[in-house]
């Protein structure tokens, strides 16, 4: 970064600055002498791009400052590009990231598994009419939600119940499988020293859930 009488400035934006310049005034007797006054120059975009301009208006090089990460400090600029750096509360921290694995298990769960009461409530039904008619040998009346999907699939009645049945248990073990992924994700958040253990806890949490199908 580049200062100016100690303050950060941006040698690619136009700038005006106070600099001396000659000035012909009368020397007193009859004549006329040259001094140098201060006067205010806009110079352009760009012109303190260059080394030698930047030398002659006294604008030095220094190396920028590290910059903690944003997530985890809250960070303000002096003029001087120098910063001011609070850490900001471990609890604090954790709360936000445990928000995250919640939103982030919601979001898979929602891909998987249609939402809606209403809808949950027919799946529901449907697989307890399959189930009741498996346990009937599937003989007797074809439940009415077994021979719609029958109907619709192209299956027999017993293939039908039983692809009623895989597809809610499938659908049961991933919501189990994503209820200990968030649950044991929560947990190494709350267990994290540091918020690179955080991001780490949090980092396995989005892998598991990648890997479900």
């Amino acid at each position: 970064m580049y200062l100016l009488n100690g303050k950060k400035i941006n040698i690619n934006a136009p700038m005006t600055l106070s600099v001396l310049v000659p000035v012909s005034m009368p020397d007193g007797n009859g004549g006329e002498e040259i001094i140098e006054q201060p006067d205010d120059v806009q110079f352009p975009a760009g012109h303190f791009a260059d080394a030698a301009a930047r030398a002659a208006a006294g604008i030095t090089e220094v190396p920028d400052p590290v910059r903690p990460d944003e997530r985890f400090n809250q960070i303000t600029e002096n003029d001087d590009g120098s910063l001011n750096v609070t850490p900001m509360n471990l609890a604090a921290i954790k709360a936000q990231y445990k928000d995250q694995i919640d939103q982030a298990c919601g979001g898979k769960r929602a891909v998987a598994v249609s939402q809606g009461d209403y809808i949950s409530e027919e799946y529901r039904r449907a697989y307890e009419d399959a189930i009741a008619y498996k346990d009937a040998g599937y003989t007797g009346t074809v439940p009415s939600s077994v021979k719609a999907w029958k109907d619709v699939s192209g299956m027999t009645n017993k293939a039908a119940a039983d692809d009623i049945i895989a597809t809610r248990d499938g659908y049961m073990a991933l919501l189990d499988a994503i209820r200990t992924i968030r649950l044991n994700g929560k947990a190494a958040v709350d267990a994290a020293p540091t918020p690179d253990a955080i991001l780490a806890a949090v980092a396995t949490v989005n892998t598991s859930l990648s890997a479900l199908p």
